[in-house]
């Protein structure tokens, strides 16, 4: 599912139904609310695999 969401957020479309989820489509129109839309996408995947990281949404983040 993450990988669903994750790219209806980037791409504006599924391959699978989401739901109430896919109002969220358009959110990849605009750079900004799309990391804002994923970063609680990736806590949630962090947070299930048990990674004890700082979560975010820069790619040049100095990790601590």
């Amino acid at each position: 599912m993450f990988d669903q969401v994750s790219g209806l957020l980037i791409t504006g479309h599924s391959d699978v139904d989401l739901g109430k989820l896919s109002a969220l489509a358009d959110v990849h129109r605009l750079p900004v609310p799309i990391k804002c839309a994923i970063l609680p996408w990736h806590a949630l995947a962090a947070a299930v695999e048990g990674r004890g990281e700082i979560i975010s949404t820069e790619s040049d983040q100095e990790s601590p």
